[in-house]
């Protein structure tokens, strides 16, 4: 191994002893702590749109469904207007 690399030991406030700079391994460890709460925020908003989605899909076959339903109401409206004309010629003959 090469003799001429030399690691710089330094000691923390604990007198634990670091191979990085106390400054540097204090922002590593904010970073650290910064990351995990982007990590849950980043979830948070994940479960708040996922539940968004689903209340969206659950208003959209609401939507649907009434849809469906005024399509078959109208189309009864149309053949019972058939249905009487057809009515009226049957007592005309």
């Amino acid at each position: 191994m090469d003799q001429d690399l030399e690691v710089p030991i330094h000691f923390d406030e604990e007198s634990r002893i670091r191979v990085l700079d106390p400054e540097k391994f204090r922002h590593t460890e904010e970073l650290a702590e910064q990351c995990t709460a982007f990590v849950d925020k980043i979830e948070s908003f994940s479960g708040t749109v996922h539940l968004l989605v689903e209340v969206l899909d659950a208003h959209a076959k609401r939507i649907e469904h009434a849809k469906l339903k005024a399509i078959g109401q109208r189309n009864l409206v149309e053949s019972e207007a058939e249905n009487r004309e057809n009515k009226k010629k049957a007592m005309q003959v």
